[in-house]
């Protein structure tokens, strides 16, 4: 049942999260509509709206634990770092901004917000360089971040993104690309249009 009362934060609260739920709907609905499509390649705002999906079910991993480390923030970090390697500068914001964003609401705020954004936008410009150089812009993400919040001493929190790192490492593209039907060139020429 839903019980309102005529608190203005209530009734705040309530259209806050009505919105929330009307815009995952939107974005879900699209990702599926443009994946269940048989031609490949996604155009701009299918792109930002798999993304967008992609953070809302990572945000249901949040409080799946591995030694202290959640596996949703490492999930995060690795969309964040494919997402900017096969779409470039704009899917990486969007991605990071989307991770961001589903960790707020999961209701982990100690989770560093500000490194995931900014690691999503610097490590779309420095895809070119090569893999080396994404993750070397999201560990200095991070290190912004641990110094404009002061550092606590607590490295394990910042082990995520570490642990993303090897998994991105080791994707062969080209064995990826021979056993399924999307195209990487596709989708990183069709994500451009932002």
């Amino acid at each position: 049942t839903l019980t309102l009362t005529n608190s203005p934060a209530d009734i705040l609260s309530f259209l806050c999260e009505s919105f929330l739920a009307a815009s995952g709907t939107y974005f879900i609905c699209v990702t599926v509509k443009a994946l269940s499509r048989q031609t490949a390649g996604l155009s701009a705002n299918e792109m930002a709206s798999l993304l967008i999906t992609l953070s809302i079910f990572i945000m249901g991993l949040d409080k799946i634990k591995f030694y202290g480390v959640s596996l949703g923030k490492i999930a995060g970090v690795l969309l964040i770092l494919l997402a900017s390697k096969y779409g470039g500068t704009l899917s990486g914001a969007v991605s990071g901004i989307g991770i961001s964003f589903a960790a707020a609401l999961s209701g982990d705020y100690n989770t560093p917000f500000f490194s995931y954004s900014l690691g999503g936008l610097s490590s779309g410009i420095f895809a070119p360089f090569g893999r080396y150089a994404q993750c070397g812009a999201v560990l200095v993400s991070l290190i912004i971040d641990k110094a404009l919040s002061g550092f606590d001493g607590n490295l394990l929190k910042s082990f995520a993104i570490f642990s993303s790192f090897f998994p991105f490492y080791t994707i062969n593209e080209q064995k990826i690309a021979q056993q399924s039907d999307w195209k990487f060139e596709t989708i990183k020429r069709n994500s451009a249009e932002y």
